[in-house]
């Protein structure tokens, strides 16, 4: 795959940017475009960003990998607070959090930002449209771009669809991300990127086409043309398909749903029991405000969460059991959490029962973490 790098350009002399001093219409910088390159120069550094003996020693430095995980647990961070109405303050607390970084520290950036998107794909959209600015700004000053993003998004889906790819050691953790929904998600980011003109046509061209030839995952076609329409040289492609042996049979109700006409498609679609469900909105941001609150040991952030997103007693009931979830998978730490919630009454013991009863659901719930969240109450 190859994609349109968005911040390429000719090289420009020193003496052509001097000439816009005496430009009328660019003697005013805005406050906040000065403000970012303020905090990304301050101690200005020049790091090798193609130096292997480099690369290698950082990633054998206990220190240097421990900073590596902080900047990725600061880029979650700011991403569980994203929103449409507050990407501009976002992108100066990014800047003033993080500030100027090597090459290495910015390729966990990068797969930091992979991983939320891929695991939270509602926000596809936002978070593309955040990241896409940030590294726009790293572009412009540091001349970093965002080849390790589009690296882990084209080898998720070669590896998803094609035998024998090997893995490198930056990408082993891909082979856990092996379940329908991480494909169709990665699927996802692939149209928006092609949205945004970062993935051209023949990208797109070259994805159904590595979709046609594989057979592992048949119904992934079919979730393909969800986003594109079908022309005529498909159809025949998908009947060939279907003209194949040993389809099963979820595979072939979707596959010849993309077949049927508009108004049989969905009878086609209600025929089958496992298709993937929505993820709940609600419970991503739970995780989000629970993740926040183990990094940063801040209970205020959490009630104000509470407060403005779990107003009704059905939301506080998600949140008990998320927490409740959590904690039984030791995150003990979430007990202390609860209790406290309880006692500022923030949070009720019939939410705390609701969030029990939805947990004792599962076919494995822990009775002894039961036993200690009742004996709070």
């Amino acid at each position: 795959m190859e994609y349109k790098d968005p911040h390429k350009q000719d090289e420009i002399s020193i003496d052509f940017i001097l000439s816009f001093r005496n430009h009328p219409d660019l003697q005013k910088l805005d406050t906040k475009t000065i403000e970012i390159i303020n905090k990304l120069c301050i101690n200005n550094k020049k790091y090798k960003n193609n130096n292997e003996t480099a690369h290698n020693m950082i990633l054998k430095n206990p220190k240097l990998q421990n900073k590596k995980d902080n900047i990725e647990n600061k880029v979650n961070l700011i991403l569980n607070k994203l929103s449409e109405n507050n990407i501009d303050n976002l992108l100066l607390e990014f800047i003033n959090n993080i500030g100027q970084i090597s090459f290495d520290e910015y390729n966990s950036i990068q797969k930091a930002f992979y991983m939320k998107i891929i695991s939270e794909i509602n926000f596809v959209k936002i978070y593309l449209k955040f990241f896409i600015s940030i590294n726009f700004i790293y572009n412009k000053v540091q001349n970093y771009n965002m080849e390790l993003f589009i690296s882990l998004i084209e080898t998720k889906f070669y590896y998803d669809y094609t035998d024998n790819l090997v893995l490198s050691d930056d990408c082993k953790f891909l082979a856990d991300m092996n379940t329908e929904s991480y494909r169709i998600n990665n699927q996802t980011i692939i149209r928006n990127l092609n949205t945004m003109n970062i993935f051209n046509n023949e990208i797109i061209e070259e994805c159904k086409n590595v979709l046609y030839k594989q057979t592992k995952y048949l119904s992934d076609i079919y979730y393909w043309f969800q986003f594109y329409n079908i022309t005529n040289n498909d159809m025949e492609v998908i009947n060939k398909i279907l003209g194949g042996d040993n389809i099963m049979t979820r595979d072939r109700i979707l596959l010849e749903s993309l077949t049927k006409p508009s108004n049989k498609k969905e009878e086609a679609i209600n025929e089958v029991k496992k298709i993937e469900v929505p993820k709940d909105v609600l419970l991503l941001e739970i995780s989000n405000i629970l993740d926040e609150y183990l990094l940063m040991d801040c209970i205020d952030d959490v009630v104000y969460f509470i407060e403005k997103k779990c107003i009704d007693a059905l939301s506080k009931n998600k949140f008990c059991y998320n927490l409740i979830e959590r904690y039984s998978n030791n995150e003990d730490k979430l007990l202390d959490l609860l209790k406290t919630l309880l006692i500022m009454e923030v949070i009720n013991k019939n939410n705390i029962n609701n969030g029990i009863t939805i947990y004792k659901k599962k076919t494995n719930y822990n009775e002894n973490k039961i036993k200690n969240i009742k004996n709070i109450m």
